[in-house]
């Protein structure tokens, strides 16, 4: 049976190029009878893999980043998978309401074949706790203010801890009749970690009480720290309108600063002196500033007070630093004590 040369051609020409496609990621040229064609190939993907472990396993959100951006959710059973993926440089997140991940993200290089094993593990919500010390540790009241708001009492050992927070800005108060508090109040930003071991010192002292408030605005005006020294110490967080409000202030002189990342207040601290007073109003404007490296404020050491106390009680004793600066310490086995700041 003779077939026709142009039929003959077009079935062996359409066997190389299968044949050639099956090759995945190969590219080269096929020659019949003196004529050459090129076959573009088709670049190889592979897939990226894992498990995640703990209390949270269904329903976590699994972003990747790099040279491919996606985002899938894990199974009933903790497993999730990336498939299709180019030869690259890939992170992997993942993220679930109120929880957190060790690790907290995870590099992958894929070249050449599927990457699996890309595991996490949750370890939990997140939480702020700490300790009030003192001359009163039993049944003070910690208010929560921020992206959750909630009340707690510290327990027989002065310890309290608010749990299953989500990032965010958030401020603790500290109330109790009669007695004053260093500091008064803590802003607090959390930012993929908790913070624990506040500690807090509580002083005997009928008031009055005063407040001092106000609104920040300018460049930016939410979830800036503003924090006051003097007689005592406190600090808060702005609302999304830029108020603030911070309570529980004996009669004094305070020195009242403002701190957000990438924002900087005037650079004269604002001063106001609350003595008849029940409310003090500092109103404070921000400006853009260079961005820090992360959250916080580093103040470097430069001076420190230090002494011993004596007598009948002289270890554990709670010391606090009032004035320009504001910290606690507690004495030690020799009565020894210092700050630095």
């Amino acid at each position: 049976m003779n077939v026709p040369r142009r039929i003959l051609y077009s079935i062996l020409m359409l066997m190389a190029i299968l044949s050639i496609a099956a090759c995945k990621g190969r590219s080269g040229k096929i020659t019949i009878d003196s004529t050459t064609t090129t076959i573009t190939p088709v670049p190889a993907t592979h897939a990226i893999s894992g498990v995640v472990s703990g209390t949270t396993t269904s329903g976590v959100s699994i972003s990747l980043s790099g040279d491919m951006v996606a985002t899938t959710t894990t199974n009933s059973l903790g497993t999730y998978v990336f498939s299709d993926i180019p030869d690259g440089s890939y992170t992997l997140t993942p993220t679930f309401t109120n929880y957190r991940f060790a690790p907290i993200s995870t590099s992958v290089a894929v070249s050449g074949t599927d990457v699996a094993g890309v595991n996490f593990s949750d370890v939990g919500d997140f939480e702020i706790s700490g300790k009030v010390s003192g001359q009163a540790i039993q049944g003070v009241s910690i208010v929560l203010t921020g992206s959750t708001n909630t009340v707690t009492s510290t327990d027989a050992n002065g310890n309290f801890r608010f749990s299953g927070l989500d990032s965010g800005s958030y401020s603790v108060a500290l109330g109790l009749s009669g007695y004053v508090f260093v500091p008064a109040s803590r802003g607090i930003l959390i930012s993929n970690t908790s913070v624990t071991s506040l500690v807090f010192a509580s002083i005997a002292n009928s008031g009055p009480f005063y407040t001092i408030s106000g609104t920040v605005s300018g460049a930016t005006s939410s979830g800036v720290i503003v924090s006051v020294v003097g007689p005592t110490c406190a600090s808060t967080v702005t609302d999304t309108n830029g108020k603030y409000d911070l309570g529980g202030l004996p009669s004094g002189t305070y020195i009242v600063r403002a701190w957000k990342d990438c924002y900087s207040a005037p650079a004269l601290p604002y001063i106001k002196s609350i003595t008849t007073s029940s409310l003090a109003s500092v109103d404070i404007t921000m400006t853009a500033a260079p961005c820090s490296l992360g959250y916080g404020v580093v103040v470097a050491a430069s001076s420190s007070v230090s002494g011993t106390v004596s007598g009948a009680v002289w270890q554990r004793v709670t010391m606090v630093l009032t004035g320009d600066a504001c910290s606690i310490t507690t004495t030690d086995v020799n009565g020894f004590y210092q700050f630095i700041y």
